[in-house]
């Protein structure tokens, strides 16, 4: 038990640099998530029809949503391989072709 402390304590700046990378991202789902069920809320008392417009919506913007995040995750493991590899031009390129979606 005594290992484990050591091994996952002892790096305390590696944590607050995932807090401080973690934090935008997960503020970022809340807020969509927010929007999503305040329009579900709003538009409620309209009627039937119009709430179930508002929540065909929501799911598409969440299918987007994820597919987006599946893209930044691949990135990422992109990136960082070539990072590792101290091939800074491929990273630079891949993550140019990522950002433009091609």
């Amino acid at each position: 038990m005594k290992l484990l402390n050591t091994i996952f304590l002892s790096d305390k700046k590696f944590y607050k640099k995932v807090l401080l990378l973690a934090l935008p991202i997960s503020l970022q789902s809340l807020i969509t998530i927010g929007v999503n069920m305040l329009d579900t809320i709003m538009v409620g008392t309209l009627g039937e029809r119009e709430l179930s417009a508002t929540s065909l919506a929501n799911q598409f913007i969440n299918i987007y949503h994820i597919f987006c995040m599946g893209l930044g995750m691949g990135a990422s493991v992109l990136v960082s391989r070539y990072w590792g590899m101290k091939e800074r031009e491929v990273c630079v390129d891949r993550r140019f072709l990522c950002q433009s979606g091609g």
